[in-house]
């Protein structure tokens, strides 16, 4: 097995003290059911996308997408 990815963090925003994403893919060899199932979805590899963040006052983020809406 083997892989890689990436990641960007992002710090002192506004809203956000800080926020991350990462994205990373995984290569190797599956069973052949595997493969089969896989290839029927027209995936070729696992791949993984992960987004999270800290905000500084959860309030803040209500207010930010209620402003949003408008």
């Amino acid at each position: 097995m083997g892989g890689g990815g990436i990641s960007r963090v992002l710090s002192g925003g506004k809203v956000f003290e800080k926020a991350g994403c990462s994205f990373s893919v995984v290569y190797g060899t599956m069973p052949a059911a595997a493969v089969e199932a896989s290839q029927s979805r027209g995936a070729n590899r696992a791949k993984g996308l992960k987004v999270n963040g800290e905000e500084y006052d959860p309030k803040k983020i209500q207010q930010y997408l209620a402003a949003r809406r408008k």
